[in-house]
């Protein structure tokens, strides 16, 4: 059945307010949702008019064109704010790999989903650790957008364990691998050894895309720590370890290695 309204009337843009719009596929039973947005005013009619090659733009076309597209509002009625946050929880909610949008709402990063174990380790960490700290040689890997809250194991393993820029020598020194984001540890593993990247296999296929075998990087092999080490660490704030504005995301902590102030 072809939508009826595709523009609010004028009216009705102050009741409005912000708010967040969701495009549904409403070819079967489920009603499959293709895009959210937040918005004002006509903003969510606005992709209707869209003519151009992205997959979005097609699906929603063609959608329309059979009468199998619907646009519901999720809510309305409230500021800015609140739209952005409550567009992040829905994208976060329905997983943006499912989705047409191209990105994590506006404030996925501070206030999308996120479990309970890593809300907890961002809002009040349980320890706070510097470079004296440190009773084990450690690699501390920020994995910034490799992250995600949730993400199984075996997929955090393996962004963890390559593919890096690292020294050698540092490398071999230590005998931890700490996967940071956002300044907590989010997992320990013990090292096996280091190796060329691309030479070891990944059971999360395409992680890293393609890998130049003659490339500098290297990546580990290892397990998750035993739990005596794994809780010297896990879920602590390491974010004092890092200098500010470094964009390295790979430092040696430990005692075989200095331990500068980093002080925040």
């Amino acid at each position: 059945m072809q939508m009826q309204v595709t523009q609010f009337p004028a009216g009705l843009h102050e009741k409005l307010s912000y708010y967040v719009y969701v495009y549904v596929d409403t070819s079967d039973d489920d009603d499959r949702v293709l895009y959210v947005g937040k918005g004002k005013g006509n903003r969510c009619f606005a992709h209707l008019n869209q003519v151009n090659d992205t997959d979005k733009s097609t699906e929603i076309n063609r959608l329309q064109a059979e009468g199998r597209l619907r646009i519901d509002i999720l809510i309305h009625g409230v500021d800015e704010k609140t739209a952005l946050q409550v567009e992040a929880a829905a994208i976060d909610l329905l997983r943006l790999e499912r989705l047409y949008n191209q990105k994590r709402g506006d404030d996925s990063r501070e206030f999308g989903r996120i479990s309970t174990d890593d809300l907890v380790a961002k809002l009040q960490p349980r320890i706070v650790l510097g470079a004296p700290d440190f009773q084990d040689d450690c690699i501390l890997i920020r994995l910034r957008q490799r992250y995600y809250s949730g993400m199984p194991a075996q997929a955090l393993y393996d962004s963890t364990r390559g593919v890096w820029r690292v020294s050698r020598e540092s490398a071999d020194q230590v005998s931890l691998a700490l996967a940071v984001h956002e300044g907590i540890v989010r997992e320990v593993y013990r090292i096996a050894g280091w190796f060329t990247a691309g030479s070891t296999l990944y059971a999360t296929q395409d992680l890293h895309g393609p890998v130049d075998r003659g490339s500098p990087r290297m990546e580990f092999v290892g397990r998750v720590a035993d739990e005596p080490e794994r809780q010297r660490y896990l879920h602590a704030d390491v974010s004092r370890c890092f200098r500010p504005g470094a964009q390295n995301p790979v430092t040696y902590i430990g005692p075989s290695f200095p331990k500068p102030e980093v002080e925040r």
